[in-house]
């Protein structure tokens, strides 16, 4: 029965679009493991203009083919599908059903907001928001440098970073690391990779014998705070070099490049940007990417949960990533200039 529908839906593909003249078609084959949660398939011919509907189509038929399955309580089978390339009319109606659970499509980031001067105290701060999650950021600047320089004698200066989430900032209160007595170990990491992507862009020896501690605060959580602490940190420091300069301090911006960091993974088979917290719960493969504005990787983070990832499907997130932080270097710019 489920053949005769299929066959009977090819045919009516053909006859609809046999008046746009379109020869070209995709060689789908599909094999569908429902126990393992798990479904492959290979494309035998590109029939769109462009490799970004061409996967489009390819998950539509992905999903909606496990969903039948589902619903007709198959367990285990596999068939060969033969569809014509639809017309791009027909490749943009398709794109707009297949719209993330917030209506972004996979390449897009979340509303991202920088607001700067959130803490006056501070040479630098941004209050930074991809979405949902927002983060403080405040650059601090002490007129002294690490014992173990002093001891090394290393010369210039440092800078070092601080990662915490307020008690609120989660569904259910997260206590706090004083109260636990230590910093969990999620954050020590954390913080450690927001301290190494700063190092990166900036001259410690223009910095002088000074510390630049940079904190970042979350104030709400809903995926990618490392991304989002690392995105505003940037600017924090950025502003807080502004300061040095405009205060006779030091004669020209220690900053040699801005830094960003967007997270990317594979959810039900698609590529996606910027995951909030629900794609990230639900992803097989996560990764974070950090980036310099002139497109140079600082860090890249990734691993597959229960899962591998191929190096086509890393070349993938790679240039997704690359596109999602093009885009954040741009908002960051409207803020520091």
């Amino acid at each position: 029965a489920l053949g005769v529908v299929f066959r009977f839906a090819t045919r009516a593909l053909n006859g609809s679009f046999k008046s746009a003249q379109t020869t070209h078609f995709i060689h789908q084959a599909l094999r569908i493991d429902l126990p393992f949660q798990t479904l492959q398939g290979s494309i035998d011919g590109l029939a769109f203009s462009n490799d970004y509907f061409r996967h489009k189509f390819t998950y539509f038929l992905k999903n909606w083919t496990r969903r039948v399955c589902n619903a007709l309580g198959i367990v285990k089978w596999s068939f060969f599908l033969i569809v014509p390339c639809p017309p791009p009319p027909l490749a943009f109606r398709l794109v707009a059903f297949m719209s993330r659970h917030d209506n972004r499509q996979a390449h897009e980031i979340r509303p991202v907001t920088l607001e700067k001067g959130i803490a006056p105290h501070a040479q630098g701060s941004v209050l930074v928001s991809f979405g949902n999650t927002k983060v403080i950021c405040a650059a601090t600047i002490e007129e002294s440098v690490p014992r173990w320089m002093k001891e090394q004698n290393k010369t210039g200066g440092w800078i070092t970073a601080e990662y915490s989430m307020l008690p609120y900032s989660t569904l259910t209160r997260k206590q706090r690391d004083s109260s636990r007595g230590r910093v969990d170990g999620r954050g020590t990491e954390i913080q450690r990779l927001i301290g190494r992507s700063l190092r990166a862009v900036v001259d410690l020896e223009k910095l002088g014998q000074r510390t630049l501690w940079v904190d970042c605060d979350v104030l709400q959580a809903d995926g990618g705070t490392r991304t989002a602490a690392i995105t505003g940190a940037s600017v924090a420091v950025e502003l807080a070099g502004q300061w040095l300069v405009q205060q006779g301090k030091i004669k020209e911006l220690p900053v040699k490049n801005r830094v960003a960091a967007v997270s990317v993974g594979i959810v039900n088979g698609e590529v996606l940007v910027d995951l909030d917290y629900i794609e990230d719960r639900d992803a097989c493969v996560d990764m974070n990417v950090v980036m310099t504005d002139k497109l140079d990787f600082v860090e890249l983070q990734g691993s597959g949960e229960e899962n591998v990832f191929s190096p086509a499907q890393l070349e993938q997130m790679v240039a997704a990533a690359r596109g999602g932080i093009t885009r954040l270097l741009e908002i960051q710019k409207t803020v520091t200039v």
